[in-house]
């Protein structure tokens, strides 16, 4: 008496042969090396998605190194496919996570920062970047609001913390691999 196995299969509609067809062309030519991941982002999705100065500074620090680059590289994958649907073109969680399933294996969790954290005086510098300028041509500290996480342990614990710019419809990344500080109580 075998068991049976059923899966569940994604519809066309939440990950389209030729979603999937690219999505394997650019796993083929992702980096091995943190060092690359800012050009690799910027060829396959600079219309959705931004590295910050920032970002693209921790690629060469001690986390990054430590981190696995391909599990960042799908995290990365995932916010500027997935999440970028889910924000801007509507795609429901639940099909998100099917599709994230379908390509990486894995669901990917994010979630809001909140505001206490992000404006603590002793955290306030690790969660905001600089990004555009107001009306008198100065820049604008944007905190980094949203993060995705992925892992508990090293080499497979990747933080990545970012915002939405609604009005460029861009996701802009501010903190990579590792994890931010966060408030203590006590």
């Amino acid at each position: 008496s075998g068991d049976v196995i059923v899966t569940k299969a994604v519809p066309a509609s939440v990950l389209k042969s030729e979603d999937m067809i690219a999505f394997l062309a650019r796993k083929c030519t992702r980096p091995k090396d943190m060092k690359d991941v800012a050009d690799w982002v910027k060829k396959n999705f600079s219309e959705r998605l931004l590295l910050h100065e920032r970002a693209e500074d921790m690629l060469s620090g001690s986390d990054a190194r430590e981190t696995d680059t391909g599990l960042v590289l799908d995290a990365l994958e995932y916010l500027a496919e997935e999440f970028y649907d889910m924000q801007f073109h509507g795609l429901g969680k639940d099909d998100a996570n099917l599709r994230s399933s379908k390509k990486y294996g894995r669901p990917f969790e994010f979630t809001p920062v909140s505001e206490m954290t992000y404006n603590d005086s002793g955290l306030y510098s690790q969660y905001h970047v600089s990004y555009k300028k107001d009306g008198r041509g100065k820049p604008v500290d944007r905190p980094l609001d949203m993060h995705i996480k992925c892992g508990n342990t090293s080499p497979f614990l990747v933080r990545i913390y970012f915002f939405l710019d609604k009005e460029d419809k861009k996701i802009v990344v501010g903190s990579l691999p590792g994890h931010l500080g966060t408030i203590t109580f006590g």
